[in-house]
């Protein structure tokens, strides 16, 4: 994983700050979970549960821009799931392999 601990840290307490940990977990995915690839976005996966999706969708810009800058203003791509749409969407199966719970 090409995150430090300094950065998952910052990135959890963001999620942390909005009352969304424990209720959600927070995954890595993309080159950011390759060790042997530079450079990238970081992307994360917000798995929340289904009652509270739609609520926290709503911030997700306002969340965006907090991971963003509590990282350095790297760029930070943001998806939410919930269990049943993870066995559903194409993308999310497409990626579910590659998932690291941060």
């Amino acid at each position: 994983m090409r995150l430090s601990p300094k950065e998952a840290s910052a990135l959890l307490n963001v999620f942390k700050s909005f009352g969304l940990i424990p209720d959600c977990k927070v995954f890595l995915f993309g080159s950011r979970v390759d060790s042997t690839k530079k450079g990238g976005d970081i992307d994360l996966l917000l798995l929340c549960p289904e009652s509270r999706y739609q609520q926290i969708l709503e911030k997700k810009y306002l969340i965006k821009a907090e991971l963003e800058f509590s990282v350095g203003e790297q760029r930070v791509d943001l998806t939410f799931a919930t269990l049943a749409k993870l066995d559903k969407e194409p993308f999310l199966l497409s990626i579910r392999d590659q998932l690291m719970e941060l």
